[in-house]
Order: structure tokens, then sequence, then C-alpha cells
């Protein structure tokens, strides 16, 4: 059995929105998700990420490969979310161990993301982190390759320019509003959700100078503290029937699971419009508007996956911020890959030395007979041969190319394969490899 570390997901590039909402995760059903997945043969570790532009596990534990541990995840992962993983098996990709810490870091940094530089996925990651960590699912693996994954972020956003005047998927929806109508200010707007897209989207509204926006969202208090913040009108959820008779353009992003705009409320307010297009702007995952509604005359449809076209040229814009940026990943991933090799090998090394420290006390103690004074003199003197001797074989076995080949050649020559095991189950329990998220916050602390 070998430590494997994989990340099995799909987002905006492999997968229509239409697929993506239904493998998302609603928050409530992420703890007991993970807890399923951990349950799984050879798997003791898992973070599950959802957002609106993708689906990804990063799992880890002892398996006979990360490749069966994929896969087995993968089925999984399907069947929490009632899919047949046949179906959605073409849009899913896989990367395992040093191509997954690669990928998390770019994800984490928003080289990723829909749009390049964003802010709010690297919060979005780790917010899932911390849910895993509540549900015991982290443990020294994840924990290592998350964190360095939340400082190679801070670092590439700070020494690059990708978060130079940094946009969201909320922004690139306004963006999107200002190229159907060239001049908002003379516009009606209507933003549905405060949640975090919709105050993004809000912000990006005001500084545009949007004319009259109106704010509604599901806990009228939360539309009401939203409005009041730009000097907009709140409306309660219920007034939707009659905001759509009056506004241009609506922005939506709420947390719904279920179709906030279907064609039996839009299509009878059409009369009391005069048939004025109406342009709906869907930043949901799961969406808000159904799909029918897009085959309504005089109504016009986007969802998120119809934004690309708007940041493909910003991301095109900053080709060398990116080059960097991707400079920095290969940097942390070889730290990580350093860091993993001493990991792996350092049972091995330490069951290399305590061999040798164990003949050293035991010829002491044959060669001094009762004579404590001289059985520590030997002691000390073996020891510092046996530090002398093995410093070199301890070095080759940290090695990234040879290390792995060279740790299993010792233990072979030298029988060390039961002590390997004992050195290795005390070094889980000295990284807290366990699962236990206290245990992990001590070892990172």
């Amino acid at each position: 059995m070998n430590d494997a570390l994989v990340c099995i997901g799909l987002n905006h590039r492999t997968a229509p929105v239409h697929v993506r909402e239904r493998l998302a995760f609603p928050t409530e059903a992420l703890g007991s998700s993970l807890q399923a997945l951990v349950s799984l043969p050879g798997a003791s570790e898992a973070v599950l990420v959802s957002t609106c532009n993708r689906v990804e596990l990063y799992i880890a534990g002892h398996a006979t490969s990360a490749s069966e541990l994929g896969q087995a995840a993968a089925k999984k992962l399907c069947e929490l979310r009632g899919l047949a993983h046949e179906t959605v098996a073409p849009v899913l990709y896989y990367h395992s161990d040093a191509d997954c810490v690669r990928h998390l870091i770019r994800v984490a940094s928003s080289l990723d993301s829909l749009v390049l530089g964003e802010p709010q996925i690297l919060g979005q990651v780790k917010e899932a982190f911390a849910c895993a960590r509540e549900s015991g699912t982290v443990g020294s693996l994840l924990g290592r390759v998350f964190d360095r994954a939340f400082k190679a972020a801070k670092r590439i956003r700070t020494e690059t320019g990708i978060a130079r005047n940094s946009v969201s998927v909320g922004t690139v929806a306004v963006d999107l509003a200002k190229h159907i109508f060239a001049k908002l200010e003379d516009c009606r707007v209507l933003v549905v959700g405060a949640g975090k897209m919709g105050t993004l989207a809000a912000r990006h509204l005001a500084n545009s100078g949007a004319g009259r926006v109106w704010v509604t969202n599901r806990s009228f208090e939360k539309a009401q503290r939203l409005a009041e913040l730009h000097g907009w009108e709140a409306h309660a959820l219920s007034d939707l029937p009659l905001l759509l008779t009056q506004v241009d353009i609506v922005i939506t992003s709420t947390g719904a699971t279920q179709p906030v705009f279907t064609r039996e409320l839009i299509a009878p307010l059409l009369p009391k419009r005069k048939y004025r297009p109406l342009f709906l702007i869907d930043i949901a995952v799961p969406r808000d508007v159904d799909p029918a509604v897009a085959k309504i005359d005089n109504v016009f449809v986007y969802d998120i996956d119809d934004l690309e076209s708007v940041t493909r040229k910003a991301t095109e814009s900053r080709s060398k911020d990116v080059a960097k940026a991707v400079e920095l990943v290969d940097v942390e991933v070889q730290q990580h890959l350093k860091w993993a090799q001493n990991l792996s090998v350092t049972p091995t090394i330490a069951a290399l030395r305590k061999r040798g420290m164990d003949l050293v006390s035991s010829e002491a103690g044959r060669l001094s007979g009762h004579d404590e004074a001289q059985r520590h003199a030997l002691e000390r003197y073996g020891q510092a041969l046996i530090n002398k001797l093995l410093h070199e074989p301890s070095m080759a076995m940290k090695d990234p190319q040879e290390g792995a080949r060279l740790a299993d050649a010792t233990r072979r020559l030298f029988n060390l394969a039961d002590l390997v095991l004992l050195e290795g189950d005390k070094q889980a329990e000295d990284h807290g490899h366990t699962g236990d998220p206290k245990g992990d916050e001590r070892q990172q602390a």
C-alpha cells in the first residue's frame, strides 16, 4: 500500500452548466458526503470543493494505486448525487500526486477560474477545507497540501499582476449587461439574491452608474441591507411578478435548488411588459432560470457559460502575469515533491538508524559487562560512528529521482520491513494522520 493523493472533478472547461449543476453539492450535504467518501477502501482524507464553476474532490489514503482510489471515489461521488457514473465520466478529469498539487494551487490562485484573478475562489476553497476539518476528514497529507496551496495562492497574488483590477463572475455579469445596453443609467435592473455574487454584482452596478435598481431576496432583511448600501429599493421575493413587468435586466444568483424563473412565471407577464425585451443573466449554479424560458419570444437568457466570451480578452491581455504565475506554481510543486519524498523515506531512514543504534547498545553492554561508565562511553562512540556512516545513505534516500528506489533496496538489504512499519506508524501519529482536526491544527501551528 502507498500514500495516494487524487483529485477528481469537472469544471467550466470540461462540462456545461447543465451537467455541473447536477453534480453540485449543497452546503448541508457536504459533511455526510465527506464521511461517505472516507469510508471507501483505502481512503482516509477528503475535501469537497463545490462552486458555480467546478465540483472537485480531493481524496487521500493508503491505496494499492491512485488510479483505483480515483475510480472508486468518482463512482461514489456520482452515487451521492444520484447520477450514473457512465453519464458523467466523459467530462471528469483526474489528477494524482504532483499533478493533483499543481491543479489545486492553480485553482486556489484563480489561474483555473472562468475569470482570471477573481478573489472569490480562494475563499471558497478555504471554506471547503474548513468544512472537511469540522467533519474530521482532513489528516496530515491533505492538511499539508492545502496549506501549501493557500500560501502559494497568496504568493502568486502578491508577486504577479493577475489580481490587479480583479473581477468576479458577478462583475462580469454586469459587464455583459453593459454590452447589451450601452448606457446602464437608462436601464432598470433587478438584482435577485443578496449573497456574495449578488453583492459583488450590486457593487459593480453602482460603480457603472446603473440608473434604477431593485433588490429582492428570500430574506427581505438582507435585500434591504444591500439596497440601502447603494440607495436602491428593496422588495420581498413575492413582488417578483410585479418587478418583472418593469425591469429591463435581471441579474440572478440565489442558492435555490429549483428554478426561480420559469416559463409559467414569465410568459403571462409579456403583455403587461408590452413585449419589451427582457434580459436574464443567470450566474447561479444550480441555475435560477429554467432553460425553457429562453424559448419565449423577446426573452433572452444568459447563463454562467455565456460569460466566457466576455472574460477571454481580459485573460489574453495578461499573458505575462499568467506566465510568471505558472513559474511560481512549478516552484511550489517542486517544494511539495521534496517534502513528500522526505516524508516517504523517513520511516526507512529512522528504521536503519534504530537498527544501528540497537546493535551499538547491545555490543556496548556485552563488551563493558557491569561497568556503566564504560558502557555509556562505548554507546556514545558507537552512535557517533553510526551517525557518520549513515549520513550519506540518508541523504541519498532523500533524492527526488533515486530516493524511492534506494529506500526500497535499503529495506531489503537490512531486512527492515517490520521496523519500517513501526516507524511509519509513529510518524503518522506525530503528524496527526488521524483525521483529527485539532491534531492537524496543532501540527500546523
